[in-house]
């Protein structure tokens, strides 16, 4: 008997059927799961952006004003945990000290999981133009008026930023102190342009990254944190101190309780170095601690101070 080579069986011919059959079913599969996802980015772009443009953040943050205030001018967020921000701006304060930082850009990415846990976890970010800013707050400013008023202006802070005479109970159970959100910051970098501490303000370029906590009426730590600052101008209100002062520190806030309002407590939590060098334009600052006083000249201080949990190291070096 002769057998045509052309032949197939019917077991033959249903093979290439069954395969393409499959191929069709994965590409739809594929194509449903492409929709469903572009579906899913859509629908987190729209609600994403709606939530920032409404504030949504900045009133969840800000449950206590009087403690912790955040606020942003725009944002942005192209992708779940990716947000794009301008003029971010952050505060704290309590009973003796306040402080602040605020970038013109910023690039954030969140934490999504934490939000549901009501902390807004920022696990870097990236910004420009940084100005860090901080004040003690004082029982009087008599006699020391010049001083005070070269203190820097903090959103939400009285100026001058005088102390209360007593600390008020929080008027919050501990249940509801629980429920109020926390923010971290881990991974910050910047390009700084102002650090402003006490009366002393520095204006010119540097960088800085660092870490911080704030849980309101809870805990606050900082770090580490690492700042340069390049040759620039230092003040002390009108006065100018020195037009090339640069330094660079690495510090540490171990944690600390701010249930009670820790204040100068804070101090003693820091450990850390610092190395600068003040070529002094002329000594008119010491008017501002001796009123009617006259001094002149000029000169170059330099220092290598290392502290721990407060202290002054031996090892502390300063030199004129």
């Amino acid at each position: 008997a002769h057998t045509s080579p052309c032949w197939s069986s019917p077991a033959q011919l249903s093979q290439p059927v069954a395969v393409m059959a499959r191929a069709h079913k994965w590409r739809r599969a594929a194509f449903a799961v492409a929709i469903a996802a572009v579906g899913l980015e859509l629908l987190y772009v729209v609600s994403g952006n709606i939530v920032l443009a409404t504030g949504l953040p900045e009133r969840l943050a800000n449950q206590r004003p009087e403690v912790i205030q955040l606020s942003y001018r725009w944002a942005f967020t192209p992708w779940p945990g990716r947000v794009y921000a301008r003029d971010v701006a952050f505060r704290f304060q309590d009973r003796n000290v306040a402080f602040s930082f605020a970038m013109a850009t910023s690039r954030l990415d969140i934490a999504m999981t934490d939000l549901f846990s009501r902390k807004l976890c920022v696990k870097h970010a990236r910004g420009t133009d940084l100005s860090y800013r901080m004040l003690l707050k004082v029982d009087s400013v008599e006699g020391t008026e010049e001083r005070i008023l070269a203190f820097p202006l903090l959103s939400g802070v009285a100026r001058p930023a005088l102390r209360p005479a007593e600390v008020a109970e929080p008027a919050l159970s501990a249940e509801e102190i629980a429920r109020l959100w926390s923010l971290e910051f881990n991974d910050i970098e910047s390009e700084v342009s102002e650090v402003w501490l006490f009366e002393y303000r520095y204006r010119g370029r540097g960088h800085s990254n660092g870490s911080f906590s704030v849980a309101p009426m809870r805990q606050l730590w900082v770090g580490p944190v690492s700042l340069t600052l390049e040759e620039g101008e230092l003040t002390v209100g009108r006065h100018l101190v020195s037009e090339r002062f640069s330094l660079h520190s690495d510090a540490t806030l171990t944690p600390i309780s701010i249930s009670k309002a820790p204040g100068l407590e804070m101090f003693g939590a820091i450990t850390g170095t610092v190395r600068f060098e003040l070529p002094l334009s002329s000594l008119e600052l010491l008017t501002v601690y001796l009123p009617g006083a006259t001094a002149r000249g000029r000169g170059t201080l330099t220092g290598d101070l290392s502290m721990k949990d407060g202290r002054l190291e031996p090892t502390s070096v300063l030199k004129a």
